[in-house]
């Protein structure tokens, strides 16, 4: 999955399932796909040692250490050796962060796994209270996050739903949404879960008459961290 990849048409079908699901509810429901949550710059840096240790340890086999004959006293210096090695090193660790920062796939494999999960929460978090998921007068805010490099995404609800769904019930929706995103596209994932949550809270937080639409309709795209 890709920012790159999704099409004014995914984000329309978004937009409709969060206006279709807000009708039934008073709860304000908010979609946001982050590119990433954490910048992992020690992964690079990792990565990037690890390239030039296996450049240094190549250029020790294809160009073994010179050895000057017993009693010579001339012939090439032999500091060139140990400065190869180091430079082999230098460019290596230089190759491999730039290889890493452009790959992904490089940047989770040097990344433990509950440090994306921890990098994931901070960021959901920090994305419900910036994006004023928690101000709505009824405190019914949901927010639908999904990270793509770390492929997780988080469910995160104001106090009315909590109260509402439960926690084992918003636990169960989060496992049901990353299934799908593993599955399905994105649009449809997203569009299958925000229509799921809507007819849960169309019978536990109704919607009235006086309801307001206080959060924008739209899917929200962080392109950075």
């Amino acid at each position: 999955m890709s920012l790159l990849n999704m099409s004014e048409d995914d984000r329309r079908a978004i937009n409709k399932a969060v206006a279709d699901a807000e009708s039934k509810t008073a709860a304000e429901i908010v979609p946001v796909v982050a590119e990433s949550s954490g910048r992992y710059d020690r992964a690079e840096d990792i990565c990037g040692l690890w390239l030039g240790l296996t450049c240094m340890v190549g250029v020790w086999i294809l160009l073994p250490p010179p050895i000057r004959e017993p009693g010579s006293w001339g012939g090439p210096s032999l500091l060139w050796y140990p400065v190869s090695l180091v430079v082999s090193v230098i460019v290596g660790f230089i190759v491999g962060v730039v290889i890493s920062h452009y790959v992904p796939f490089l940047r989770r494999l040097f990344t433990p796994k509950s440090e994306r999960e921890q990098e994931v929460g901070i960021r959901s978090r920090q994305v419900f209270f910036d994006h004023r998921v928690h101000h709505t007068e009824g405190q019914g805010g949901v927010l639908l996050y999904v990270s793509l490099f770390e492929h997780q995404a988080a469910i995160m609800t104001d106090q009315s739903v909590l109260e509402a769904l439960t926690q084992a019930t918003i636990n169960e929706l989060c496992n049901q949404f990353t299934l799908r995103l593993k599955n399905d596209t994105l649009k449809e994932a997203f569009a299958e879960t925000i229509n799921e949550i809507g007819t849960l809270l169309a019978e536990k937080l109704p919607a009235t008459e006086n309801n307001q639409n206080e959060l924008p309709d739209a899917l929200v795209i962080l392109a950075g961290v």
